[in-house]
């Protein structure tokens, strides 16, 4: 708040202390009675009770002081059999529950406190928010200047309203993404289409990590990502935390050798469910929470995520590289032919594991299951320990890199070696079954040739493993997980080709069908259900044609139309340019933006064979992004937004033009007058 509205706020809370204290004990010579209740009691106006938010008169005794830059807040008052000592009886910013109380000590306030009531949860929760001052703190009642405790009374008030308007933008713009969830979990795949620029790609990693991590985080999902050893940058990038230690539900953070306050689980799942990170934070207990809540945000980000896979389409594309496919392998001595699972494959087999594990009670399900579980905590463990604390494997030898496939060891050697993910799991595997001891001896190479020649320092993450992690035969069934395939430009390969039987597995999700192809002694393939696939399509690509009935049918196709945003924390929308592009497709702008449901109204110089929606640019090319650079200052990516115009934005337009998508001219006004110039000048002069 500025100096004017801190000035208000404090008037205003006199007055509800003044308010409530009459209303109460009748008293005409308490503090603020002449000031603030006086005149309204001669004069017959005063109101007693009544809710402000909902019109009721006794809002007009605020009225001097009720509205701020935030927004306004409203006056509610209640009797609670004959009394008004209690929550029944507060300030609050319109339609929320961030309130303002009186806390009484028999009949005087003595101060005033902040908490929120969640009054659309079932059953209702009050959160006190542990913002609580006297009001001889507040400086009330006194001719002094602002205190420091009503500064930061009146900040934290505003921010918790900012965070919650915040909150709320997220979620309705999270709309799209619940609607489109739902979709795909029906369907089970979906393709997201529209013109260039409207963040198809982007859409489709948010619905990814909302199908994957659902309603957010809980307790297992913190101790997944969170351990002792993690490294952790504050939201901003300025600072650098160390975890020194988790238990309670609590995590405690360490900067050099200062142990900083704990943090508790709630607090964290609060902060990352409200994307509290995205805001402005002043509190140095609150700037930890966002820190470590940010940390597990971009744990789940699609690139660090076992659950969710990125890939591109290409022309090139065949099933080869897809489905199952033949590569080529040394055993040490000479190149073998093997036929392999590639990216869907491999997906679809950790996404069946998981599936059989969850619904029963298959030993054998079970322990794959568990093992591709526990190992990727375990992966995840040493990685967040490096490069500080490298594991030791033997002497000094040490695992110093975790890559997408393999452990790198001995970073000394002329040539490092490397522990294969798929070969140590295959060997806990065994273990489990009984087919192998847990020793120090050479593994069988007709099994395991790649840890027969590197038995010592298998053997040795071996036996670490199994120090870390125990299973039980009689162990509980695994949560289910979904897994998410999000293709991008799906459209670009021939579909028919590159799926090949899997046609088939689309619609029929757990049945099983023949490849062409033989693995571990198996041409089944099963595309099970918690599999979802996410395709992206440009529909402004002349290859769109090329995808066939049976395709579609199997698909659901979701269209993604470009929209007019509004300037925010994290970007700047040239709205002026967007409009002037915008007009050489639609003519009903004003009322697309009113209601995305509307029609759109192709403009003159759209040629007739051509679909706004499917030509017309899209609003990510208008967006100057704010990030902060390696010295934590904020910068516009791009800092120069005639680039983008010059480099992207008239070249897409300019192409449009030479294939005859965009024609003819545009009506311009000046002074007055219209002209008509033709179509290619007018791009030339945005």
């Amino acid at each position: 708040m500025n100096e004017t509205e801190l000035k208000k706020f404090k008037n205003l809370l006199e007055y509800f202390v003044s308010h409530l204290d009459y209303i109460e004990n009748k008293d005409v010579n308490a503090p603020g009675y002449d000031e603030y209740i006086k005149s309204y009691v001669e004069s017959q106006m005063f109101k007693m009770t009544g809710q402000g938010y909902d019109g009721a008169a006794i809002q007009n005794q605020i009225k001097e002081w009720d509205t701020y830059e935030s927004g306004q807040i409203c006056i509610n008052v209640q009797g609670n059999y004959g009394t008004y000592k209690s929550t029944k009886c507060y300030l609050n910013w319109i339609h929320t529950g961030i309130n303002i109380i009186a806390k009484w000590k028999d009949t005087k306030i003595v101060a005033l406190y902040q908490d929120e009531f969640n009054y659309w949860e079932k059953p209702p929760r009050r959160v006190n928010t542990g913002k609580e001052y006297s009001l001889s703190d507040l400086g009330l009642f006194s001719s002094a200047s602002a205190t420091a405790f009503l500064r930061t009374f009146a900040e934290s008030y505003v921010e918790r309203h900012e965070n919650l308007k915040k909150a709320e933008k997220i979620k309705s713009q999270m709309k799209n993404i619940y609607k489109a969830t739902d979709l795909l979990l029906y369907k089970k795949q979906i393709i997201l289409q529209g013109p260039p620029g409207t963040g198809k790609t982007r859409l489709a990693k948010e619905i990814a990590e909302n199908i994957i991590v659902k309603k957010g985080i809980n307790d297992i999902n913190i101790k997944k990502w969170i351990i002792v050893g993690s490294i952790i940058q504050s939201a901003k990038g300025t600072a650098q935390y160390k975890v020194k230690d988790i238990s309670d539900r609590k995590v405690i953070l360490e900067r050099g050798n200062e142990t900083l306050g704990e943090t508790s689980f709630d607090k964290i799942i609060e902060c990352f469910n409200e994307e509290g990170w995205k805001n402005e934070i002043k509190d140095n207990d609150r700037r930890r929470t966002a820190a470590i809540a940010k940390f597990i945000h971009d744990k789940n980000d699609v690139t660090n995520n076992d659950q969710i896979k990125l890939l591109q389409f290409h022309p090139s594309y065949t099933y080869e590289d897809f489905v199952r496919g033949i590569v080529a392998k040394s055993n040490g001595k000479e190149i073998e032919y093997k036929n392999v699972n590639k990216t869907l494959g491999l997906f679809a087999k950790d996404a069946l594991a998981n599936f059989n594990a969850s619904t029963s009670a298959s030993p054998e399900a079970m322990a794959e299951a568990w093992v591709d579980e526990k190992f990727e905590l375990f992966k995840k463990d040493i990685e967040a320990k490096l490069p500080e604390e490298e594991l030791v494997l033997s002497g000094d030898i040490t695992i110093f890199q975790v890559s997408d496939s393999h452990f790198k060891y001995a970073e000394k050697w002329k040539t490092p070696g490397y522990l294969n993910y798929e070969e140590f799991k295959k060997l806990v595997k065994a273990i489990l079954n009984g087919e192998l001891d847990l020793a120090n001896k050479q593994v069988d190479k007709e099994k395991f040739i790649h840890a027969h020649y590197r038995y010592t320092y298998y053997n040795a993450l071996l036996k670490l493993f199994f120090d870390e992690y125990s299973f039980e035969k009689e162990t509980p069934k695994l949560d289910a997980k979904n897994y998410v395939l999000v293709i991008d430009e799906i459209n670009r390969a021939n579909l028919s080709s590159v799926l090949g039987e899997l046609i088939y597995a689309l619609e029929y999700r757990g049945e099983e069908v023949e490849s062409m192809y033989e693995v571990d002694g198996s041409q089944k393939l099963i595309l099970p259900p918690n599999l979802y696939i996410i395709g992206t399509m440009n529909t402004a690509d002349r290859s769109v044609g090329h995808i066939d009935y049976a395709i579609k049918r199997r698909f659901a196709f979701v269209d993604v139309l470009p929209k007019v945003l509004e300037n925010s924390d994290e970007m700047i929308f040239n709205k002026e340019l967007f409009e002037k592009v915008s007009r050489l497709f639609i003519t009903n702008l004003e009322e697309y933006k009113a209601n995305p449901s509307e029609k759109l109204k192709r403009a003159k110089t759209l040629s007739p064979e051509f679909r706004p929606e499917d030509i017309w640019l899209g609003h990510s090319y208008f967006i100057q992004k704010k990030e902060n650079n390696e010295n934590g200052n904020e910068i516009l990516v791009p800092q120069n937004f005639s680039m983008r115009l010059e480099y992207e934005i008239k070249p897409i337009l300019q192409e449009y033009v030479k294939d005859g998508v965009l024609i003819g001219s545009v009506t311009i006004t000046e002074g007055g007058q219209e002209s008509e110039i033709p179509v290619d000048q007018y791009i030339h002069s945005l």
